[in-house]
C-alpha cells in the first residue's frame, strides 16, 4: 500500500473542510429559515428540520415491497447497462490485456468509430423521440388511415 504524498493529503483535508463548512452553512440557513415567518408566507412544505429526515408512518410497513422490487429492478438494469457499455474497459483493466498506451489508442478509435454511427442514426433517433412524445401526449400517428403524417386525435 502506498502512502499518499503531503500534497494529496492537504488537498483531501481542504475538500473535507470545505464540505463541512458548506453543510454547516446550509444547516444554519434552514434552521433560521424554518423558524421565520417568511417560510409560512412562502408556503414552504417543511415545518421542522426533522421533516428532512426519513420517518416511519404509523400503520405502514417499514419496507414497501412494491418499491423494493422496483428499486431492485432498476439496480439490475443499471448494472447490466454498465457491464454492456463499459465491459471492455473492465476486461482490459483487470485482466491486463493491453498496456495503458494501447488502451488509450483503443479508446480513441472506439470513440471516433461511435461518432460515425451516432451521426448516421441521429435523424432516426430524433424522429422516434418526436413520435414517442406525441404518443405520450395522446396524439397517435395514424399514417395508414390518413395517407401519411401524424395528427391529433
Amino acid at each position: 500500500m502506498t502512502v499518499p504524498s503531503p500534497t494529496d493529503l492537504r488537498g483531501g483535508v481542504q475538500q473535507l473542510v470545505f464540505t463541512g463548512f458548506l453543510v454547516l452553512c446550509y444547516v444554519v440557513y434552514f434552521l433560521r429559515f424554518l423558524g421565520s415567518g417568511e417560510a409560512n408566507r412562502k408556503f414552504f412544505p417543511l415545518q421542522r428540520v426533522a421533516d428532512l429526515l426519513p420517518s416511519r408512518v404509523k400503520g405502514e410497513p417499514v419496507i414497501d415491497w412494491t418499491l423494493a422490487r422496483l428499486t431492485w429492478s432498476f439496480f439490475k438494469q443499471s448494472f447490466l447497462k454498465q457491464i454492456l457499455t463499459e465491459g471492455e474497459h473492465y476486461i482490459m483493466t483487470f485482466l491486463n490485456v493491453l498496456s495503458f498506451g494501447e488502451q488509450s489508442v483503443y479508446d480513441i478509435v472506439n470513440d471516433l468509430g461511435s461518432m460515425v454511427v451516432r451521426f448516421i442514426f441521429l435523424p432516426i433517433e430524433e424522429s422516434f423521440y418526436v413520435f414517442f412524445i406525441k404518443v405520450l401526449e395522446g396524439t397517435g400517428c395514424q399514417a395508414a388511415e390518413t395517407g401519411g403524417g401524424c395528427h391529433s386525435s
